[in-house]
């Protein structure tokens, strides 16, 4: 004995879902239930034809109660009213069975009067219909009860075969989403929705949206929104997909890639990967339009989830996770092929663009980032993925994404470069090892371009930050700082990365420690309980070098360096407390050399009060400045734009650099590579 399960209507809606950005699919699914309808009409019946069938969808809304003109007012209900064959016996016993077969054949799932209770409270039906040469008329309503039956019963021969569904009363959630649409708004997403219905042969019926006096014809939308299509198709693992090709005149289609499934778009994206293609129009011909593409297999039709927005099938294969079945079709693979056939459709079309991209991204190279110009060489046409009107962040985005993905690809052939491969000839060999070096060669130059750029953009913003401004003040101290080392950091702080420590001295990028403008009894390598805050401090330890091996047989020794910033043109430096950098910087030095040094991994170090010293004071040479030097008794440089001075007492090297000699030297010692970049310096 079989017994049948009972169906729960209210578990089932719990377990039903419908996105608030798919608040259009309710209509969507009443009008392809119309249009099948229509189709049973003519096939099954005969009694109209395609011209003589209609669908008609009402927007009735909340009547106008705000002054404001023009403003929409929220939709109260839909109706979508045609002259199919109506709610005979077969279509409402299928209506009254959960998950109905009745018309599986055509792609129907059999819950699409669920999806209407998602978004709104109730249905109401009205169907005239013709059964067994009687004329009958049944009336009922759906909610989440299940449906109530009104009436049915026979009426005139000579009545006209109509339905209406009639949605009453959007909920809550979606009222906002739905409400914003517009007649226009509605036709567009309905048509595309319901394309193949209007590309197969013999077409669609007559289907129009009335929203008051604003009324849509989906027919002349078509006619301007699809004039021109071609198709193409391509395989995976032995399922064929299918892809039209179609250009329109509507700017919201630009680049759009609908994936269909049982004749409706189920979903889309944006066309991001084919270079040359963005949201202007194409030449087609005589005419300027915009490209859109639609998919549609058996295979989609076969895995298209049961409410019809999405598809079951995964995005792509699971890391570190092998195959179950290696005929697994992924959807990153569908997209690939699809770019590839897009490609291949849009190359005669996207010439024109092409050209004009890679201009551009000439012209932006040439005047703002030369450092790309290597990378430029290497890049194939599809990689330049930049329309005529690109701006210059979304170019320099697109450049270092490129970047980058050579990077990781070379990384990845790098690792078995120098390995033969299996049946591969020594011609293909040395063919495929020659181009590897030659791309590691393009990125290295690209790498070291970008580094020489930067340098040369610091030294400019410096410039800027020593001269007086427009308010007729000169930076501060901070201001400069900043340029060339961050403040309040240390060597394991993120913002470490971004320090410009060369502008001053190239030496001071090799360092075991540094810590900028932090209280001396912060720091992690000294146990020293000084609140002074030496603007930058770096230590090295010294290995095997020359300059500073001493006589005992301790090992390791230390340098400490110490660089100290003043404000531009500030003129007011003595002997008094504060007012003497020099002296400020071998207080540094003493309150440093009076804590137990400790390694960074907190190892004591030996021989801490033989530390050498190095002091950098970044100043203008004023006349008070220069009167402090001599009175440490400094040597002026040969320039005359700085000074330098040993302490014997402390052991302490001096170097008093104006901001004039920073700037000169930083731009001696780059010139070079300026120069093999062709960027103007002096």
């Amino acid at each position: 004995m079989t017994i049948n399960l009972d169906s729960d209507l209210r578990g089932r809606l719990r377990n039903t879902s419908l996105p608030i950005s798919k608040s259009m699919f309710p209509v969507f699914e009443a009008v392809v239930n119309s249009i099948l309808s229509i189709d049973d009409r003519i096939t099954k019946n005969g009694d109209i034809s395609k011209e003589d069938s209609y669908i008609d969808v009402f927007v009735k809304r909340i009547p106008q109660t705000s002054l404001v003109e023009g403003k929409k007012q929220p939709i109260l209900n839909v109706t979508i009213e045609d002259n199919g064959i109506g709610f005979n016996e077969d279509n409402y016993h299928s209506f009254l069975t959960m998950d109905s077969q009745f018309r599986v054949d055509r792609g129907c799932k059999g819950i699409g009067r669920l999806i209407w209770l998602k978004e709104f409270e109730s249905a109401s039906i009205e169907s005239v219909f013709s059964e067994k040469g009687k004329i009958l008329e049944r009336k009922f309503r759906f909610n989440e009860n299940g449906v109530e039956i009104e009436e049915e019963h026979e009426i005139a021969q000579d009545s006209r075969i109509i339905t209406r569904v009639t949605l009453n009363t959007v909920r809550k959630e979606f009222q906002e989403e739905l409400g914003k649409k517009t007649a226009k708004s509605m036709a567009k997403a309905l048509l595309e929705h319901c394309l193949w219905f209007f590309l197969r042969t013999g077409g669609a019926p007559r289907i129009r949206i009335i929203d008051g006096d604003d009324v849509e014809c989906l027919d002349d939308l078509y006619e301007y929104y699809l004039s021109k299509q071609e198709s193409s198709t391509f395989e995976i693992n032995g399922k064929e997909f299918q892809v039209l090709h179609v250009w329109s005149g509507i700017q919201e289609t630009a680049r759009k890639a609908s994936y269909c499934a049982n004749e409706r778009v189920v979903t889309e994206e944006k066309i991001t990967a084919v270079a040359g293609l963005n949201d202007n129009q194409l030449r087609y011909g005589d005419e300027t339009l915009y490209y859109a593409c639609y998919v549609t297999s058996d295979y989609f039709d076969e895995h298209v989830t049961a409410n019809r927005t999405s598809f079951e099938i995964p995005e792509e294969p699971k890391k570190d996770q092998q195959d179950v079945f290696e005929d697994t079709i992924y959807f990153s693979t569908i997209r690939e092929k699809l770019l590839e056939k897009v490609r291949e459709y849009l190359k005669p079309y996207l010439r024109e663009n092409l050209n004009e991209g890679r201009r551009k991204v000439q012209q932006f190279i040439e005047q703002k980032a030369p450092y790309y110009r290597p990378l430029l060489t290497s890049m194939e046409d599809e990689e330049i993925t930049i329309s005529p009107n690109s701006t210059e962040k979304s170019i320099e985005l697109m450049l270092h994404d490129a970047l980058v993905k050579k990077e990781h690809k070379l990384l990845e052939e790098g690792h078995d470069i120098m390995i033969v491969r299996e049946g591969e000839t020594e011609e293909e060999y040395r063919e495929r090892t020659s181009k590897f070096f030659s791309d590691a060669t393009s990125l290295k130059e690209t790498t070291l371009a970008h580094y020489v750029v930067n340098r040369k953009i610091f030294i400019e913003i410096l410039k800027r930050a020593v001269r007086r401004g427009d308010d007729g003040k000169y930076a501060k101290e901070e201001d400069i700082h900043n340029i060339v080392m961050p403040m309040r950091v240390e060597s394991d702080d993120l913002k470490f990365l971004e320090n410009n420590l060369w502008i001053v001295d190239e030496r001071l990028a090799f360092h075991t420690y540094l810590a900028s403008d932090k209280y001396i009894k912060s720091m992690s390598i000294t146990d020293s309980d000084s609140s002074r805050r030496p603007d930058v401090l770096i230590e090295n330890f010294i290995y095997d070098n020359p300059m500073f091996v001493a006589t005992s047989d301790k090992m390791p020794y230390t340098s400490l360096r110490i660089v100290e910033f003043k404000r531009p043109m500030r003129d007011d430096y003595s002997n008094k407390e504060g007012k003497d950098p020099i002296k400020q910087c071998i207080d540094y030095v003493k309150d440093i050399r009076k804590g137990n040094q400790l390694t960074k991994d907190g190892r004591p170090l030996k021989g801490p009060n033989d530390m050498v010293a190095y002091c950098y004071i970044i100043c203008d040479l004023v006349e008070s400045m220069k009167e402090l030097c001599d009175y440490y008794q400094f040597w002026p440089t040969y320039d005359e734009l700085g000074y330098i001075g040993f302490h014997k007492t402390y052991k302490i090297y001096f170097e008093v650099i104006s901001y004039d000699q920073l700037l000169n030297a930083a731009e001696e010692r780059n010139s070079a590579l300026f120069e093999k970049l062709g960027l103007p310096h002096n």
